[in-house]
């Protein structure tokens, strides 16, 4: 199998990070899964991936520290491609723990928060693109990252992760300049989905995030891992440096 492509996916074991892995797997990659926090979905997912006769390594990283994050971005860079010969492509999926976050008051929002969310969203994708796209070039790959339609037109709710889901759309466009030709980089700006973020809501918020949507529905996890899919591995390859928003017709 040293011929597959390998896949490097922040945030595989989410809801969305585990459907995106499964994707990808359907199309013949190799997958190097970073994750922070929870060691039994990660457990989980390594089973699956040897009930399904799949391939995946699993690094648990934490991206929050800023004095150790670049530094581990590249050691991590390093290791993979000694290990496995090559990386193809980044997945963006990393996100910050919305548990009791995604409600919090614009006017209690601190210093500590906001650069936490930044740190975790955007940053360390930062990092683990500068560790990476020398070898993500030399494959004509691809970078895809997780954006946000809140990104695109703002909401009254969980405005941190919009700020940096924002700065995520800047460097989708930043990263589509400097590393062309090589390199294809794109962005999927999803509206809401039928993930545990919805736990987060009461009756009514949930109720107001899927009427907004034309489609009058959530979002499916599968459905946003098949154009990340097609976004990372092809067979569409001109396409670069776009945002796709995927929000059942909430930003028009």
């Amino acid at each position: 199998m040293k011929s597959a492509p390998v896949v490097v996916v922040t945030g595989a074991t989410a809801d969305i990070g585990a459907a995106v892995v499964r994707e990808l797997w359907s199309r013949g990659a190799r997958v190097v899964g970073l994750y922070h926090r929870s060691r039994t979905r990660a457990a989980a997912l390594a089973a699956e991936a040897e009930e399904r006769g799949a391939d995946i390594i699993l690094y648990k990283v934490d991206f929050s520290r800023p004095a150790e994050a670049r530094k581990t971005a590249f050691r991590f860079a390093r290791s993979t491609i000694a290990h496995l010969g090559r990386v193809d492509a980044l997945v963006g999926l990393a996100g910050y723990p919305a548990h009791r976050v995604w409600r919090e008051p614009f006017e209690k929002l601190t210093p500590e928060r906001l650069e936490g969310i930044y740190r975790v969203d955007t940053l360390g994708h930062v990092w683990l693109a500068q560790a990476l796209s020398k070898e993500i070039a030399r494959r004509r790959g691809s970078i895809v990252l997780m954006c946000s339609a809140a990104a695109l037109i703002g909401d009254d709710l969980g405005i941190g992760f919009a700020l940096a889901k924002s700065a995520n759309v800047a460097l989708v466009k930043s990263l589509a300049r400097l590393l062309a030709p090589r390199v294809r980089v794109n962005g999927l700006a999803p509206g809401a989905l039928q993930t545990s973020w919805l736990g987060e809501l009461s009756a009514r918020e949930r109720e107001a995030a899927r009427s907004k949507a034309l489609l009058e529905r959530y979002g499916d996890p599968a459905e946003v891992a098949r154009i990340i899919g097609e976004l990372t591995l092809g067979p569409s390859r001109f396409q670069t440096g776009q945002i796709l928003v995927l929000d059942g017709g909430v930003a028009l």
